[in-house]
């Protein structure tokens, strides 16, 4: 009986020294790490709209045509507001758009008139509207651009006696060309702000007044400078 007690002692004590030895052997749980999230890529494509405000400068000079005559020049400043809308289509880095915009103005100036001192003549611009192409470098949510195509502006011009002021006006539509451009930031998957600059040029045209058929050519530059916040619906991914 005492045999069989110490062998079984001897066999329990050489599996407890063979466990170590066994442990060792075994190789460590390697540690689980979890895939990081995808990162998506911020996307310009898609229709968006938007308003904006901010502030233009315009400069109107007027030249009487018969006899031709420098009459002078005026400028003006005043605040802007209006909307845009428009579409992007974006490819790799590269952002291409159409875009239609109109802002209520109130950029009114007068002077003098240099040909004619008894003759005070003022430039109102009521509304301007943009129908341009866009072109941009997008680096993910914040988009650099350049933008150029028509421009169109709704004036009224004043012309009257100094000393007893009883203005005869006459009200225009003009065509013109305007360049700019601008800096676009994505603050949300849909949102984004922008300031913009534009040039706008309508030329010269010549108005006529009080049946009379033509007398003053008159030319108009605006420089204006906006915020803009625009909302993109359903973005794409265009390749």
């Amino acid at each position: 009986m005492r045999k069989r007690i110490a062998a079984l002692v001897a066999i329990v004590a050489s599996v407890g020294a063979a466990h170590p030895a066994l442990a060792a052997d075994i190789p460590a749980r390697a540690p689980v790490y979890k895939a990081p999230a995808a990162v998506v890529a911020y996307s310009w494509s898609g229709f968006y709209v938007g308003g904006n405000a901010g502030a233009a400068w315009q400069r109107s000079c007027w030249l009487f045509l018969d006899p031709p005559t420098d009459e002078g020049c005026h400028s003006g400043t005043d605040v802007v507001a209006g909307g845009q809308l428009g579409v992007n289509w974006q490819t790799g880095n590269f952002v291409f758009g159409l875009e239609a915009s109109g802002n209520w103005a109130n950029l009114k100036a007068g002077s003098v008139s240099t040909g004619f001192p008894t003759f005070t003549n003022e430039t109102r611009t009521n509304a301007i509207g943009l129908f341009t192409g866009r072109a941009g470098v997008a680096w993910s949510n914040t988009l650099a651009y350049v933008k150029g195509g028509a421009a169109l502006t709704n004036n009224e011009y004043t012309a009257f006696v100094t000393a007893t002021p009883s203005p005869t006006s006459i009200t225009d539509t003009r065509w013109g060309w305007t360049v700019g451009g601008g800096l676009e930031y994505g603050f949300a998957p849909n949102w984004s702000a922008a300031v913009e600059y534009n040039y706008i040029d309508t030329g010269a045209k010549d108005e006529g007044v009080s049946g009379i058929d033509v007398f003053d050519r008159i030319t108009q530059r605006i420089h204006m400078a906006t915020l803009r916040v625009n909302y993109r619906f359903a973005p794409w991914i265009w390749r």
